[in-house]
């Protein structure tokens, strides 16, 4: 693992570790990655027709404004595959050997050995292993400080990319 440094492209087979406290902020395409202190990220594909990312542990937060990219991008915990299925905000945790899926605004699935499960607009579920099967249960949304910084900082770059370009430049 190496410490993310800032400005750094990043390519596939890189692992991002935050350290407490820290945050960082990926751009691919059109797609933006939040990340929260804490976190380990693992580029397993990054190309013109995937990016597969593992969360090993911590917080990201997942903005896909363009339906096209929806499809491409893939989160993978030790619980299973994330796969937004619509342009949208998500968010998924990685603690205690829990995945947590938020689903601010769109839809994703979740596919692991044993299970399937589709993640709608409004829904957090937690998904976790336990005698070697899947399981899964929905809980309320939470609100916390990583919830209030990407949902500042995508105000903030929102407001500064329709001044500028079309969100699909890079």
């Amino acid at each position: 693992w190496a410490d993310a440094v800032r400005n750094a492209p990043v390519t596939e087979l890189d692992r991002l570790s935050l350290p407490a406290g820290s945050r960082a902020v990926i751009q691919i395409g059109s797609a933006t990655l939040r990340l929260d202190g804490d976190t380990e990220l693992e580029v397993l594909q990054l190309d013109d027709r995937s990016v597969r990312l593992q969360l090993h542990n911590g917080s990201a937060a997942l903005q896909l404004p363009m339906q096209d990219s929806a499809r491409e991008f893939e989160i993978v915990t030790a619980e299973g595959r994330f796969m937004p299925r619509l342009r949208g905000h998500y968010r998924v945790d990685r603690r205690q050997g829990t995945s947590i899926v938020t689903v601010w605004d769109g839809s994703l699935g979740f596919d692991s050995a044993d299970s399937q499960h589709d993640v709608r607009q409004g829904q957090r579920v937690d998904f976790w292993q336990e005698n070697g099967r899947t399981h899964y249960a929905s809980a309320s949304m939470d609100r916390d400080a990583f919830t209030d910084w990407v949902v500042a900082s995508e105000r903030r770059y929102g407001q500064l990319a329709n001044r500028h370009v079309s969100p699909e430049m890079t």
